[in-house]
């Protein structure tokens, strides 16, 4: 879904989408780099 969304409101050129698990820490290369983290929680 981030994905489509990143298309439809042209910003796939600005961001930079990654998938992981909340609870481990951020590679070191990544965490100078990090402005904004979002969270989508499923809830069933």
């Amino acid at each position: 879904i981030a994905k489509s969304n990143a298309v439809n409101l042209n910003l796939s050129d600005r961001i930079k989408l990654l998938k992981g698990n909340l609870f481990e820490p951020l590679p070191s290369n990544l965490k100078a780099f990090s402005h904004l983290m979002m969270l989508n929680n499923y809830f069933f």
